[in-house]
């Protein structure tokens, strides 16, 4: 158990030393699914890259820790799943561009994010989990598509 504990905290350490800073933009290389984030500080925007599945961010402070700032998130072609919570208590975001890619928006992944108004779900998209936008308050405007399958309860409780 405490050999689990000293690998995780090596490799929170090597997440920490992958900050690269070049101009405006912070590059992230994370290990959890081979994701890579892009952030731009300028324009306050998030680019998400990955295989398939795009795992949660907002529990990992180590390697997003400029989620409450984040205005906008792009998700690149060829994701198709967002895990759940994966973006939960983005308050400060406002839009998310989301591929055609993407088939499944699991629980939370979208929970708490005050700032959102307006979602467009991708023309695949078959789920969206329990609670996936709840919470999002200011969310004015929902875009669903022909092949949605799934609407888990409280996905947009309290908006």
């Amino acid at each position: 158990m405490k050999k689990n504990n000293y690998i995780k905290k090596i490799a929170v350490l090597i997440l920490l030393f992958s900050f690269i800073i070049n101009g405006e933009a912070i590059r992230i290389k994370a290990m959890e699914g081979l994701d890579e984030f892009i952030y731009d500080s300028k324009t306050k925007t998030l680019y998400c890259y990955g295989w398939s599945e795009f795992y949660n961010l907002s529990y990992k402070k180590e390697i997003c820790p400029f989620e409450k700032e984040i205005k906008h998130v792009v998700i690149s072609k060829g994701i198709t799943t967002l895990h759940s919570l994966c973006f939960k208590d983005f308050y400060s975001l406002e839009t998310v561009e989301m591929p055609e890619t993407i088939k499944v928006i699991e629980f939370g992944a979208f929970q708490n994010c005050l700032s959102l108004k307006e979602i467009t779900c991708p023309k695949n998209l078959e789920s969206i989990g329990e609670e996936a936008f709840s919470m999002c308050e200011n969310l004015e405007s929902i875009k669903l598509n022909d092949k949605l399958k799934t609407i888990e309860s409280g996905a947009f409780e309290n908006c």
